[in-house]
């Protein structure tokens, strides 16, 4: 019996492939937020079609990691103090939260 799989689920893993392999790029300093992504470029980079780059650098903007000017491309959105200090309280409680959590069990 052969297997067959659907192109959408094909698709999906790749564009998953890409965001991760993005978010890699990210964490290692590779891609700094003076640098334009370009979907080629990155896809030469993670071996694979552009097709899934752009997917995942439409889905990294979605979430906010990356911003977007019509015509120019993608960028690594720069934090901005406000940005920091909202991520810091955020993370304050989400902490807070863990450790009640935590301590009730």
């Amino acid at each position: 019996m052969t297997k067959t799989t659907q192109p959408e689920t094909d698709h999906e893993d790749l564009t998953l492939k890409a965001i991760n392999g993005i978010k890699n790029m990210l964490f290692s300093n590779e891609i700094t937020s003076a640098l334009r992504l370009n979907a080629r470029d990155l896809s030469k980079r993670l071996n694979m079609s552009p097709t899934p780059v752009t997917q995942a650098l439409k889905l990294l903007h979605f979430q906010g990691i990356l911003g977007h000017v019509p015509h120019k491309g993608y960028f690594l959105e720069t934090n901005t103090p406000q940005m920091i200090q909202d991520i810091f309280h955020l993370r304050m409680a989400l902490e807070s939260a863990g450790l009640v959590f935590f301590i009730k069990i």
